[in-house]
């Protein structure tokens, strides 16, 4: 509220001073002036008003910024909660779940991916894609990354090679996805080893009944790296199954220099 000093008894500069610093707006002396008092009747007024205008205006701006800062609160909470969701889903998901850089670079991974690699957070964060896999599989890895970024969608199989050295079969798929304008894929590898295990087990229990019901006691597989698997496959069937009527022979085929544990073999005619 303005207040005006109105005295008699002091009219001295010093006392006029001292009216102000008290919180005085104004100060007269009597005798009165009407229009001197109709003045700063009017001055104490606006000042009044503005005095009001600016409590509203706080008021107002208060008012904003509590709006604001819930509204900023609960926008926090819905990300912190989705964030949540993620990543629960993230580390249930029944296999490896990742996010690739176009460069190959791994930059998300859940904790299954550390459990069954053998790597630890720190080790993984500074591998790259090509540090996962045998070259051979590597290929195949690279052309399932060319579908993804050419036609949204890619898959594969492939060996991941563990820490200890071991490797697990995996199936893998993959889509691409784009965040602050830079290019990543992501997608999950469910390890299928002891699936094919099994179904490979089953195929060499059918051959091994058909050559039983032929009477056939030799089996000579020519051909390649991926023949000779098969070949490496039987043998040990029949050897853990104690299957002595059988003999499994690999034979190479044709002029073949990149058979696993072979420097160099002349090789025989397959066509």
């Amino acid at each position: 509220i303005p207040v005006v000093f109105v005295t008699a008894i002091k009219g001295d500069k010093e006392s006029r001073i001292k009216a102000l610093e008290c919180g005085a707006e104004a100060f007269l002396s009597k005798p009165i002036d009407e229009s001197e008092l109709t003045a700063q009747i009017r001055a104490m007024l606006k000042i009044r008003e503005a005095n009001l205008r600016k409590h509203d205006e706080t008021k107002l701006l208060n008012r904003l910024v509590e709006e604001k800062t819930k509204e900023l609160t609960e926008a926090l909470e819905a990300v912190k909660r989705e964030q949540t969701l993620i990543e629960a889903i993230f580390e249930s998901i029944p296999g490896y779940l990742y996010v690739y850089d176009e460069n190959g670079k791994l930059i998300k991974w859940n904790e299954r991916y550390e459990a069954v690699t053998g790597y630890t957070k720190e080790e993984i964060s500074k591998m790259t894609l090509d540090e996962w896999f045998d070259q051979e599989d590597l290929v195949r890895v690279n052309e399932a990354i060319k579908d993804i970024f050419e036609t949204g969608y890619g898959e594969g199989t492939a060996h991941l090679v563990l820490k200890d050295g071991s490797r697990r079969l995996t199936r893998f798929s993959g889509v691409p996805m784009i965040m602050n304008d830079n290019r990543y894929f992501t997608g999950i590898g469910l390890d299928i080893t002891e699936q094919k295990r099994l179904e490979d087990e089953k195929e060499i229990q059918e051959i091994i009944e058909i050559l039983h019901a032929h009477n056939i006691g030799y089996f000579i597989y020519i051909g390649g790296n991926d023949s000779m698997d098969t070949v490496d496959k039987l043998s040990r069937y029949c050897k853990k199954h104690q299957i002595t009527d059988i003999t499994v022979v690999g034979a190479p085929k044709t002029i073949d220099n990149d058979l696993v544990h072979i420097d160099h073999c002349p090789g025989f005619g397959s066509a």
